[in-house]
């Protein structure tokens, strides 16, 4: 578990410094707590601004919650696509929306399980879509947009549930779930 956070920290290290010498780059790096523990996260993102209110990039992320309805909560790493608009970007008090999809990395532990006499079920697949949705405000300290920044989002994990007939376990229908989460962050845009 330390070697992972340690590769995600450098991971972030980078992201952040690449984009320091950018007029319409920016990296967001933050860390946060989710609501449901409250457990610590992290991220870290790539922002290239398109338009004066619009910007798109890359991410990459950790936090600690339950993948699925029967894992444990633990560190779940993702990566992910971000769009971003930017309300009132020339003003040192800047907001913003976010939305980011991708990839949560997480391993299933491939075991059945009832939810009642009728029903069994196993998540027989690693990983997740990862979904994000947030708000965010940002005090620019900088001429070049610098700032300490706030956000709320809502993190979740997509995947799949197999249902199984109790008796002879053969599979009777696929299930989509969605494990959501909130989590409020404290970062830095450099």
């Amino acid at each position: 578990m330390k070697h992972l956070y340690r590769q995600f920290l450098t991971a972030v290290f980078f992201l952040t410094s690449f984009t320091l010498s950018a007029q319409k780059h920016h990296a967001y790096a933050d860390f946060g707590l989710v609501f449901n523990g409250p457990n610590p996260g992290i991220s870290a993102t790539y922002n290239y601004k398109l338009a004066k209110h619009l910007g798109a990039g890359i991410g990459i992320q950790g936090y600690s919650f339950s993948p699925t309805e029967i894992d444990a909560q633990r560190f779940i790493p993702a990566v992910y696509a971000d769009v971003r608009l930017n309300i009132r970007p020339g003003k040192k008090n800047q907001f913003a929306s976010f939305l980011d999809i991708g990839m949560n990395f997480f391993q299933s532990n491939q075991q059945y399980y009832r939810t009642s006499p009728y029903d069994v079920f196993r998540n027989k697949h690693n990983n997740g879509m990862y979904l994000g949705l947030g708000i965010a405000y940002l005090r620019r300290i900088s001429p070049r947009g610098s700032g300490p920044y706030l956000s709320l989002k809502m993190i979740s994990n997509s995947y799949t549930t197999n249902r199984y007939d109790p008796i002879t376990l053969q599979q009777m229908a696929v299930w989509y779930n969605l494990s959501a989460n909130f989590a409020a962050s404290l970062g830095f845009r450099f």
